[in-house]
């Protein structure tokens, strides 16, 4: 069935989505004990992460949060606050040119329709390099064949 994301894990045990199918569709589709899989490949269908002028910042921890990115995007046609919390997945962003790559996890890829926040590794990226490749202007995409 088709859905539009709104939290994919909240507080780590509820799945929120919007859907224009009936319930009953949804319950036969989403049956108790249904292990539940991600569209990343998808995802671009519904969003485009463009960046926009500004520079991405680098956001320091807190006591109720670890370090994260922020880069500023176009505005989206939905706010995407999936897959939300820290320490998801790791997913392969295409940047500039298609010639480089960051491995993030990401927080949030529309919050408010114009942030995307993620966490990517301070060992292998600094915000010179996140800015080199996530340059104004680029559409990020997902890298498909991942890593």
């Amino acid at each position: 069935i088709e859905i539009q994301p709104v939290h994919w894990s909240y507080n780590q045990k509820h799945f929120y989505f919007q859907s224009a199918e009936s319930l009953t569709s949804i319950n036969s589709c989403f049956a108790p004990k249904t292990h539940l899989t991600e569209f990343m490949g998808n995802l671009l269908n519904y969003i485009v992460l463009q960046r926009d002028d500004n520079p991405c910042i680098f956001e320091p921890g807190s006591s109720s949060r670890p370090d994260r990115f922020k880069c500023p995007i176009e505005p989206t046609t939905i706010a995407l606050k999936s897959p939300g919390g820290y320490g998801n997945d790791p997913v392969k962003l295409i940047g500039k040119d298609g010639l480089c790559s960051i491995v993030i996890q990401p927080v949030h890829w529309a919050y408010n329709k114009q942030d995307l926040y993620f966490e990517a590794s301070s060992d292998n990226y600094d915000l010179a390099s996140i800015n080199a490749c996530f340059t104004p202007n680029t559409v990020l995409s997902v890298d498909l064949i991942q890593f």
